[in-house]
């Protein structure tokens, strides 16, 4: 899947200057396993739990940037600086400008409570308010079986104030999760609902329903269900890492 997207993601963000992080979960963890089942539900935090950290880490360097997080089953169809323009044009024209976007979740989808932001898509600053946000969905989530977008919806929905976060949902004619709302103007469609050869099949709908279907569609499910092998030295360093994330969130936690 790896491989797919950066295929496809060379067409679309190849002639801007943007900083690209990778995080690959172990297998162990991979999101990729039976919806909200164990795997899935590790996999999905770990992914987060990442996201949370990189913020950490960059809170200088990219405050003045925008940061986008995507999931690898996100195709990219148009070039995603329109993504970043329409940001910056809430901030210009809202009454109160946006510091996160998410991607709309398809209507009837619900968990805890109805979900109308899906975290498989989301365009942010790198702002102490943003942060906080993604701490107190891990907090929640930490050592539980509850599913990060649960916790998230509920915080956007029932909890929080204005003065705590302000939010949105990116425009659904620029990213969707629904096939039949992808057009030639579509800039990301995230094929949720579905896992394996399907979720490749999906992709591939959308892709010929894109003005992308002049070019070669470049995602194919190998045998194994994935693409491209993550070298063991690199996934041993990554582990490392993960575990020393998760200690400093432990310990800002308990503090």
């Amino acid at each position: 899947m790896l491989e797919c997207w950066l295929r496809h993601a060379s067409h679309t963000i190849g002639k801007h200057q943007i900083q690209l992080a990778f995080h690959a979960a172990e297998e162990s963890t991979s999101a990729g396993g039976t919806f909200k089942g164990r795997q899935w539900l590790a996999g999905t935090r770990e992914s987060k739990l990442y996201l949370m950290e990189y913020l950490r880490a960059t809170a200088k360097s990219t405050a003045n940037d925008l940061v986008l997080f995507t999931d690898l089953d996100v195709l990219p169809l148009n070039d995603y600086i329109q993504l970043a323009e329409h940001f910056i044009e809430r901030e210009r024209t809202s009454p109160r400008a946006p510091e996160i976007l998410f991607l709309r979740e398809p209507p009837n989808h619900c968990g805890m409570t109805n979900w109308v932001a899906n975290t498989g898509l989301i365009l942010m600053r790198n702002n102490f308010r943003v942060r906080s946000f993604w701490f107190f969905v891990l907090s929640s989530t930490r050592g539980s079986r509850v599913y990060e977008q649960d916790i998230a919806n509920l915080l956007l929905t029932k909890r929080l104030k204005p003065k705590d976060l302000d939010w949105g949902l990116l425009h659904e004619g620029l990213a969707t999760a629904q096939l039949e709302r992808v057009t030639s103007e579509t800039v990301a469609f995230h094929a949720i609902g579905v896992s394996g050869a399907a979720k490749f099949e999906l992709l591939h709908e959308a892709w010929k329903r894109s003005a992308q279907a002049k070019n070669a569609f470049a995602c194919g499910a190998s045998r194994s269900g994935n693409n491209a092998t993550v070298p063991s030295e690199w996934m041993r360093r990554r582990k490392g890492r993960l575990k020393a994330a998760e200690a400093r969130f432990a310990c800002a936690s308990a503090s």
